[in-house]
């Protein structure tokens, strides 16, 4: 090949997916490991069918990327059943605000 010859080179539909995609796939799983998550967040939303699946897809996460000691040391020690050690707000009532249009109300 000479100094004047260009190389063009265009990307293929799967690496042009794959891609545009990236968020399906930003932990670099291969697609072995995308398949095998996709399956078990499916059968985890049929047993449990009221979770978000973006939850089941964070529970997949944590499970295959924790070391299972880890993952047993947290059920053994209950970790995640402790009460929280930061103080939550309670919730409360919202007092005042601004009408932006008049609304007419209708004589009865």
């Amino acid at each position: 090949m000479s100094d004047n010859e260009e190389v063009i080179c265009h990307p293929t539909i799967e690496d042009e997916f794959k891609r545009a995609n990236y968020a399906t796939n930003a932990k670099g799983l291969t697609e072995e490991q995308i398949e095998q998550r996709e399956r078990d967040t499916y059968e985890m939303m049929k047993m449990y069918p009221k979770l978000n699946p973006l939850w089941a897809d964070l529970i997949w996460n944590f499970v295959h990327k924790t070391p299972h000691q880890r993952v047993r040391e947290i059920i053994d020690n209950k970790e995640w059943e402790k009460p929280a050690q930061k103080e939550y707000g309670k919730g409360g009532t919202y007092v005042g605000g601004t009408v932006e249009d008049k609304i007419e109300t209708i004589k009865e």
